[in-house]
């Protein structure tokens, strides 16, 4: 329901920002699911599901702003596709998972052979089939809401894309919103590389090479620093309540 999704997405969002490339939240997301009554491999095929829908949004809203803006189109370019080669290659092994299952299958067997601890990798393999039926599930319905999805999807990134052009216009600035959002777009996928906790340095600095080309160097500095605490801080602050919240109730549980 909305008040679980609510509660999961805001406890997730402490641990996405101090883990390299928001790995930490998707763990936190599937342990909240599935204390609500959801199989781990069903709840990791909802967090999963959530990240595609994501990507898929980075990789067509980028194309559609560097077509129209036309701001750094090669770098946006080279970017772009190397993010969709990775989501191709993601998407490949979900396919082999969902059409050739006996594959999948024979891995597990090769690794009850090989392991002593078989109740351990018994549990794994029941994981794996649950979230592959979770899977095939949720692509079904997906495919029957996919407009609303997708608009769902634009609406939460677009607002997080227009932060920047708020505190422009909040400066005195010309918004540049175009400019903006596609700047804000290339940093999203940027980010999402796994080098520093919540893409720290790589986030400042990028944003200070994107921006540079139409912001002033006087207003640079303030814009980068009031960005980062509205959209990463406080995700920090507001995380770290829920995640609390949710962390105690798993321990007493």
């Amino acid at each position: 329901d909305f008040s679980l999704s609510f509660r999961c997405t805001l406890a997730s969002s402490f641990l996405a920002a101090i883990t390299p490339s928001s790995a930490g939240g998707e763990p936190l997301r599937v342990k909240i699911l599935a204390d609500d009554g959801m199989s781990y491999g069903g709840a990791t095929a909802v967090v999963i599901s959530e990240r595609l829908l994501d990507s898929i949004f980075f990789l067509t809203s980028l194309a559609v702003f560097l077509m129209i803006s036309g701001f750094f189109a090669d770098f946006g370019l080279k970017v772009g596709a190397i993010f969709l080669l990775f989501l191709l290659l993601f998407l490949a092994f979900l396919r082999q998972l969902i059409i050739r299952p006996r594959r999948i299958a024979r891995m597990m067997e090769w690794i009850k052979k090989k392991t002593g601890n078989r109740g351990v990798v018994l549990s794994l393999e029941r994981e794996i089939w649950l979230f592959r039926d979770a899977g095939i599930q949720l692509v079904k319905e997906t495919m029957r809401c996919l407009p609303v999805l997708g608009m769902m999807t634009a609406i939460i990134w677009l607002s997080d894309f227009l932060v920047p052009s708020a505190l422009l216009a909040g400066m005195a600035h010309d918004s540049s919103i175009l400019l903006s959002v596609t700047a804000q777009n290339i940093l999203a996928i940027v980010g999402l590389l796994p080098l520093t906790p919540g893409a720290s340095g790589i986030a400042e600095l990028g944003m200070s090479y994107l921006y540079s080309a139409f912001v002033s160097p006087a207003l640079l500095l303030p814009l980068i620093v009031l960005w980062r605490l509205i959209t990463y801080f406080l995700n920090i602050v507001v995380g770290a309540a829920f995640a609390g919240v949710s962390i105690n109730g798993m321990i007493k549980k």
